[in-house]
This record gives structure tokens, sequence and C-alpha cells, in this order.
């Protein structure tokens, strides 16, 4: 059985990868959106599932299926996983 630690730990994975996905919505590639607007929507920063960096050197947040940039300005562009259905 998990402890409690670890199971808020997978409920904000799955919070902040639903907040991404809900920020998506239809979107066939990406969405750029503020910082602000993912924090009001519940996403918390330091939880992810993994990283990437990208061939321009940026770095790549993901929760699950779904990640996001972080821009200059405040600004996050929001992406999903290549292997995850639309």
């Amino acid at each position: 059985m998990q402890d409690d630690q670890t199971r808020n730990i997978l409920l904000t994975l799955r919070k902040n990868s639903s907040v991404l996905k809900n920020l998506l919505g239809k979107a066939t590639t990406d969405v750029i959106v503020s910082k602000n607007k993912l924090l009001e929507a519940g996403f918390r920063f330091n939880y992810i599932t993994d990283s990437t960096t990208a061939k321009n050197g940026s770095t790549a947040y993901f929760c699950y299926g779904y990640g996001y940039f972080i821009l200059e300005n405040e600004q996050c562009l929001i992406m999903r996983r290549k292997d995850v259905p639309e």
C-alpha cells in the first residue's frame, strides 16, 4: 500500500497532467498560456514526471503525456507528446 506522501505526489502529477490537457484543448499541436493561468488552474511547477532538452537547448517538462516549455514574459507553451492520441 502506498503511503500518504506517495499518494499525494501521484495525485498532484495527475492534476498537473489534467490541467495541461484541459488548457491544450482541441489544439492539434500546441498552445501558449500564461504561467498565471496554469497556477490559477492548480498547476504545480515543481511536480513533473520527466524532462528532455530540445535541439535548441531549452528544456521541456512533462507530466505523463503532456508537457510545456517555459517561454519569455511568464508564458508557457503547452504540448502533447507525439505518442499521445488527440
